[in-house]
């Protein structure tokens, strides 16, 4: 027994200790000899996967030259990234070289750093391809004046102003309240402060921040506020006090004023990460309560009161227009009018902008009456709600006035994009047109009308960026307490919810209901509110981890317009596909979404928009949606649209859709059958198909569209955009060798041609005599360009080929030209060209390796064009009268911008960087004073600018203060 209980035991170690071998020392050989043999094979899928993230650096380079601009600049991600791809690629060289030395030990030891390379090349490429936005705004500590009207800022902040300066540049005062009712001129007062700070020189090495704080707002969203402000990224840190120690190290290093306008309730600075030290900080906040300035710890406080009698005529005055002469019997009405608006400025400047224009005495004689009954039993608050429920009920359009209470479905001072909201009146029916175009145009109208009654603020948003709109807080609450009666709105938008509110919440008479950018998980599998007059559910930005109940829309038998967008939804619910009145399905952005159910049912259903969900295939039953107007299937995981669905969709005005590679779900010969169609984005691989497309838009006149040739490339098109703007993208890699000809359509107005490494010229891609074009035609075709821009084109020389007055036409509505790593361009223009770009505001010439002249010397240029440019002092001069900006970047050959001087009246920024050969700067200045709109002149050393050949010195001083230097 105990031989046998000792050979078990030997066996079981022999057998332990041969697993441990084969496991651990001997599979870890075999493994690196498996890789040793697969070496070549690897290193050519490394290379393979190489060129790729390399094409995808082209890419990411070259949009990163088209948004950057003096306000922007790019993400440390995406520099970090470029850096990262940039390294990779030398690694990958020192290995190739090892490779081909063939040395038998190097190759052992490669195997493994092969493959671990070929990982990192992956998820780089993978990386590269999720960023979203690669540039971010300038932080606002860059000395950017906001906008303020001055008879507004003048009138509202002279008050209270000189004694808060007073306390703001006392070393002893750290923090400083401003307190008074909603719509007082809180706001308007400490924007006035902050202009003041950024212009003032004693101020000039303080940073300073503006922020809305607003109602219902926690820590961790005015964490984010205050981080977007300082470009700081918090996403690494879900914790509020490591987030607070990441502000706080940020901010302890600068000198800094901090305005947090319209906070609601008492927060320790400390919990935020907002450092307070004597001299080097200051923090002012605004807010309706004193106590607020108290717990707080403020140590000045200051009490906006209403505007003195004399002060609120003035303002009301200038709201009504100041040339504006009222016959003498309505001069003492309008004045009792002002009276009536107690001094409040928001009140005034909303009743004299609903007055605006007003001249018969019996409209102002009403208008008093209804404001002194409004005065009756109200009192703070109140009264200004009723002062503004004036201004509303003046609009008397009731679908103006729907207008303006849609705009309370979003959060509390959100900046909603104008064609975002359009896009919801006309599927609510709130707009009316006989197409697209004309609903936007009323839209527009209907905004700019509020804006014009001050019940909405116009909001541009970023460096020349979205056109938005913004409600005032007390405009909103107005908005919301209306709603509380008729039509019978529920708001918690952006409050951070985190769960579904429940039964009891959800009434019968509920019409619309928002709940949009919440945290909400999930929907209790109970809940089903019984809500059949409920037309609006706004759900979108919200979480939604676990499917919604199948029964949760089962009594919302009228619902109209469902926004689910934003959400981790994986299914549709069956209750959903049983709403027969349903108008608008929108699920944009649900990744997590691959797979739509039947939909027949759906026949209402005018708008449906999947665009970047995860769907893999078409929605069943979408044949059977002959009501739809708008459809929008750009998801890049599609791969099946069956054939006769798009020709029975016959009402279509707008289609977006995604073609996959070697796959055709949108083809051509279908969407020519779409007679209604106004919008059109899609792409196509086949030049044919692209071609035939082309003629369909010039056949329907088609006057909104984005059409994409060729390959995947980053900037396929900005889905958020309210108009296509008549783009077309092409790309030539998957065309090298071929000959391909090509057509543009008429009315084009933005243009982008890269990858045709054949190409001399603009014209060996669109010269056709087969397709029976000439350069007269296609003159008059590019005639409406207005943007340009030409990538990575291996052989152009230069731009075009001929002359005459038909190739100098080509770009007369030209705005913006970008001429981007074309490594043999030499000369771009004649410089008689440069009569013939009246509208031309940007031009960037990138990474151009022979490039020696921009606009070179014209032998040719007629004595006529000479005479009228001619100064027996200075030689030629050109004028570009709308140029902006001018960017010149790595071009190492380059000698000479122009061979006369160039007068820019409109120049507001010149970027000279790496072109060690530059000469001159050939800017006319006239009267010895710099371009009056200028504001920088970028240039990478010092040195670079004393180089500088001068033909007058003086325009070297005047220009000098301009200079920003910035090494590279």
């Amino acid at each position: 027994m105990v031989l046998m209980m000792h050979s078990f035991y030997c066996d079981g170690l022999i057998g332990f200790k041969m697993e441990f071998l084969l496991q651990n020392i001997l599979s870890p050989i075999s493994r690196r000899i498996y890789k040793f043999w697969s070496i070549n094979q690897n290193f050519n899928n490394l290379k393979r996967k190489l060129d790729e993230l390399n094409n995808k650096l082209e890419d990411i380079d070259s949009a990163l030259h088209i948004e950057l601009h003096p306000r922007k600049r790019r993400k440390k991600e995406v520099e970090q990234w470029q850096k990262d791809v940039r390294k990779i690629n030398i690694e990958v060289e020192t290995i190739e070289q090892i490779i081909k030395r063939g040395l038998f030990l190097s190759r052992f030891c490669l195997g493994n750093i092969v493959v671990e390379k070929l990982e990192e090349v992956k998820e780089l490429y993978w990386k590269g391809s999720t960023f979203g936005n690669l540039v971010i705004d300038e932080p606002l500590a860059n000395r950017q004046i906001l906008p303020m009207k001055v008879s507004e800022g003048e009138i509202t902040a002279g008050r209270k102003f000189e004694e808060i300066w007073a306390s703001l540049i006392n070393d002893s005062v750290v923090m400083i309240g401003i307190y008074g009712m909603g719509g007082v001129g809180k706001t308007t007062l400490a924007t006035h402060i902050y202009n003041r700070v950024s212009r003032e020189k004693k101020f000039g090495l303080r940073h300073v921040y503006f922020i809305t704080v607003s109602h219902n707002s926690r820590v961790y969203k005015l964490q984010d506020n205050i981080a977007k402000a300082l470009h700081l990224d918090l996403s690494v840190a879900n914790e509020e006090k490591i987030r607070a120690a990441i502000l706080y190290e940020a901010l302890a290093t600068q000198k800094f004023v901090l305005i947090l306008d319209d906070v609601w309730e008492p927060f320790l600075l400390e919990d935020v990460g907002i450092p307070i030290c004597e001299k080097s900080c200051k923090v002012i906040l605004t807010t309706r309560l004193l106590d607020v300035c108290r717990r707080m710890g403020c140590g000045k406080t200051f009490k906006v009161e209403p505007l003195p009698e004399e002060d609120a005529q003035k303002l009301f005055y200038a709201k009504l227009g100041h040339n504006f002469v009222f016959p003498t019997e309505v001069e003492e009405i309008v004045k009792s009018v002002a009276k009536e608006c107690a001094g409040l400025p928001l009140a005034i400047i909303t009743i004299a902008g609903s007055m605006r224009g007003i001249d018969n005495i019996c409209e102002w004689r009403c208008a008093l009456e209804r404001l002194q009954e409004s005065r009756k039993g109200y009192n703070g608050e109140e009264v200004i709600f009723e002062k503004l429920k004036f201004s509303f009920d003046r609009l008397k359009d009731e679908k103006v006035q729907n207008c303006l209470l849609y705009c309370a479905l979003y959060p509390e001072d959100y900046e909603i994009p104008r064609h975002e909201l359009i896009e919801y009146f006309i599927v609510e029916g709130l707009v009316e047109g006989k197409n697209r175009q004309a609903q936007f145009d009323n839209g527009h109208t209907i905004l700019n009308k509020l804006e014009s009654a001050c019940l909405l603020e116009r909001v541009v948003k970023d460096f020349g960026g979205m056109r938005c709109v913004k409600m005032h807080d007390v405009v909103r609450d107005m908005a919301l307490q209306i709603t509380r009666v008729f039509p019978r709105f529920i708001v918690q938008a952006g409050v951070k919810l985190r769960d579904m509110p429940d039964h009891e919440w959800w009434t019968k008479d509920l019409e619309r209901v928002s709940l949009m950018k919440n945290r909400i998980i999930e929907i209790a599998p109970s809940l089903s509110p019984e809500c059949k007059r409920l037309s609006t559910l706004l759900l979108q930005g919200n979480y939604f981890y676990r499917s919604i109940p199948d029964n949760f829309f089962l009594h919302m038998t009228g619902l109209r317009v469902l926004d689910l967008s934003d959400t981790a939804i994986g299914c549709l619910p069956a209750s959903l596909l049983e709403l027969k009145y349903l108008t608008a399905l929108l699920l944009r952005r649900c990744k997590h979404l691959r797979y739509v159910p039947l939909l027949a049912k759906l026949t209402a259903l005018r708008k449906l928009d999947l665009c970047d969900s995860g769907i893999r295939e078409a929605p069943q039953g979408m044949g059977m949606l002959g009501n739809l107007r708008f459809l929008n299937l750009w998801a890049q995981n599609l791969q099946k649209l069956s054939m006769g669905i798009l020709p029975r969709l016959s009402q279509l005005e707008y289609l977006v859709v995604y073609n996959p590679p070697n796959n055709s779900n949108a083809r051509v010969e279908e969407i020519l059958t779409l007679r209604k169609l106004e919008t059109l984005v899609c792409n196509f691989d086949d030049w044919a198909d692209y071609n035939a497309c082309v003629r369909y838009l010039d056949e329907l006149g088609i006057k909104d569209y984005a059409i994409r040739l060729g390959e995947h490339f980053l900037d396929v098109m900005n889905m958020h955009e309210e108009s296509f703007n008549r783009k077309v993208i092409l790309n030539g890699r998957s065309f090298r060798g071929q000959i391909i000809e090509l057509l543009l359509p008429k009315n084009i107005q933005k243009l982008k041609i890269q990858y045709f490494d054949d190409a001399n010229n603009m014209w060996d891609i669109f010269f056709s005599p087969s397709l029976g074009i000439d350069v007269e035609e296609w003159s008059q075709v590019t005639g409406s360009l207005e943007k340009l821009i030409l990538f990575s084109m291996g052989s152009l020389k230069t731009l075009l080929r001929g002359e005459g007055p038909s190739a100098l036409a080509t770009f007369s509505f030209l705005k913006h030209l970008y001429i981007l790593s074309c490594p043999k361009i030499k000369k771009l223009f004649p410089s008689g060209m440069l009569l013939h770009l009246p509208n031309l505001e940007k031009f960037v010439a990138y990474n151009c390796q022979q490039m020696e002249e921009t606009f070179a010397e014209d032998e040719k240029e007629t004595m006529d064009e000479c005479d009228s440019n001619y100064d027996e002092n200075d030689g030629m001069i050109y004028t570009l009268p709308r140029l902006k900006h001018l960017e010149l970047t790595n071009l190492p050959e380059l000698k000479s911008i122009s061979p006369g001087l160039i007068r820019c009246d409109s120049l507001e920024a010149i970027a000279i960087i790496l072109c060690p050969k530059l000469e001159r700067l050939p800017l006319h200045c006239p009267w010895s004073s710099p371009p009056p709109c200028l504001k920088q002149i970028i240039i990478d050393s010092m040195d670079r600018w004393d180089a500088l050949q001068w033909d007058d010195l003086t325009l070297k001083s005047i220009l000098q203060p301009f200079l920003n230097i910035k090494t590279y």
